[in-house]
């Protein structure tokens, strides 16, 4: 449901807008969705940026423990997971110092720990079928799909992603360091944000802001007009009135008689909160830059009708919820 429609948006380069659809794992989450299920997706979701960093004997140690340990909350059974991991470390090594002796520099530990871990998959998936542990299955089917897809992180990141996206993400990841290129606008933007102080400088006042230092200051990087001129006051102001208005919007969803109009409040509510996440940590250095605008604020006729259709409709099956209820 979320991939498909994903995979396609990215096809045609507008990642952004793409990776909004990851904010509906929330819904998901919402209309029951395993929360412990929740917690491998997020890790390998953020194990897929941190493969520019880690080694792959690093990154194949840390998937086996996602998924392995989060199986285990699902099903609540500790000891066996925990003596699953000690024999396939135990196993691994055994096959690494076999294959030293016998055909030295063919496989490493990597390479062990790989197979290993592969060829148990067949008797864990055997004992799931036989014991219908459908946590069980679900894990394996999303480690195997990880381990399909880490590969292909190299070419979706060369061929895929264009040059500015990459460096914007091996900028934040710190790999790269362009102050006066990639890091810019994120140096300016901390920049007029810090200038504002508690209070602001005041209306128009913003010095950062007026003579064109931040780039972007009405569209993807309002924020920092709002944070110079505003200061954290105005700041803090903004962001409770956007929460005020995804709270009333889960609050809504709740309202909702048929399942219908939950999800859809709900998807409101999730696509709001993270175009704010995404915007406002940009803006101060806790996300990768991306084009997305801040919901009501940011420059655009697209975007404000987009929102504005959004909410409306919302309001529109809040009332007809009303309505139903008088009646």
């Amino acid at each position: 449901v979320i991939c498909i429609p994903l995979f396609i948006i990215i096809l045609q380069n507008d990642t952004g807008s793409g990776i909004v659809l990851g904010s509906f794992l929330f819904v998901l989450y919402r209309e029951g969705l395993n929360k412990w299920l929740c917690i491998p997706v997020l890790l390998i979701a953020a194990l897929f940026i941190m493969s520019f960093l880690l080694s792959p004997m690093t990154l194949l140690v840390s998937i086996i423990l996602v998924c392995t340990l989060s199986e285990a909350m699902m099903t609540g059974e500790w000891r066996s997971r925990l003596i699953y991991l000690a024999s396939l470390a135990l196993a691994s090594i055994l096959l690494c110092m076999t294959m030293a002796l016998v055909a030295p520099g063919v496989m490493d530990l990597h390479a062990c720990l790989l197979t290993v871990t592969l060829l148990s998959l067949v008797g864990v998936l055997v004992y799931a079928f036989r014991m219908n542990l459908s946590s069980t299955l679900i894990t394996v089917g999303l480690f195997l799909c990880t381990m399909i897809f880490l590969p292909t992180t190299d070419y979706i990141f060369n061929s895929i992603l264009k040059q500015h996206q990459r460096d914007r993400i091996l900028s934040f990841l710190g790999i790269i360091s362009d102050p006066l290129g990639t890091d810019n606008n994120v140096n300016q933007s901390k920049i007029a944000i810090g200038s504002g102080g508690f209070w602001g400088k005041g209306f128009l006042e913003g010095t950062q802001i007026k003579y064109g230092f931040v780039p972007e200051r009405h569209t993807d990087f309002i924020f920092c007009t709002v944070g110079e001129e505003w200061g954290f006051l105005g700041t803090m102001v903004v962001l409770a009135l956007l929460c005020m208005l995804i709270l009333r919007l889960m609050r809504m969803g709740e309202r909702q008689q048929e399942p219908f109009g939950r999800i859809y409040c709900y998807c409101v509510a999730a696509i709001l909160l993270f175009h704010v996440l995404v915007n406002v940590g940009m803006t101060i250095g806790l996300m990768p830059v991306m084009g997305i605008p801040l919901p009501f604020m940011s420059y655009g006729g697209s975007s404000l009708i987009a929102f504005t259709i959004l909410l409306f409709i919302a309001v529109r099956l809040d009332a007809s919820t009303r309505q139903f209820s008088l009646n």
